[in-house]
């Protein structure tokens, strides 16, 4: 996604789907990771969730809450809780079953075809054009630091640190 289709999307905020499409954007969660976060994971308080699939370096790991899409988060897990659901997003979605919406979507707002995936390309690029920490970002994707021993045993940072980090991207791009 562009900085450009992103500040459509925000135009459109109140849409599920645009909801959903920017908590991917501003969380680099690969799209079967937001679907199955269980809500014993979801630390809103805090600002962050615990979450992630794939990899060794990729499983529960930290995913800071960016500020601008916190109000998103939170109501979905009202809706959850409300719903006595044990996942943030109700169980029955599947990454495969959001490509329609999320296309057709885009088609609506006259942006460009995407698929769910997208979104994690798009905050890694966004991550790295407004200098988030290198370390902290591939953390937060779910990367290992290339047998770098130092990063990998005995470097430690702070939640706090990692919510600064994700909030270097804007959420408006004008």
């Amino acid at each position: 996604f562009t900085e450009e289709e992103i500040q459509i999307i925000w135009q459109h905020a109140d849409d599920k789907i645009a909801k959903l499409l920017l908590m991917y954007i501003y969380s680099g969660m690969r799209p079967i990771e937001l679907l199955s976060i269980k809500l014993e994971n979801v630390h809103l308080d805090e600002r962050y969730i615990i979450g992630g699939v794939k990899t060794k370096a990729g499983k529960d790991r930290i995913i800071p809450v960016a500020d601008c899409v916190m109000p998103f988060y939170r109501e979905i897990y009202t809706l959850a809780v409300a719903s006595k659901s044990d996942t943030l997003i109700p169980q029955g979605y599947t990454h495969k079953l959001l490509i329609t919406p999320i296309k057709r979507f885009c088609k609506e707002l006259g942006i460009s075809d995407h698929l769910p995936h997208d979104t994690r390309h798009t905050f890694i690029t966004l991550a790295s054009n407004y200098g988030v920490d290198r370390y902290i970002l591939k953390s937060i994707v779910g990367h290992t630091q290339s047998k770098d021993i130092t990063a990998d045993v005995y470097t430690h940072k702070t939640i706090e640190q990692y919510i600064e980090e994700v909030n270097k991207i804007p959420a408006s791009f004008r």
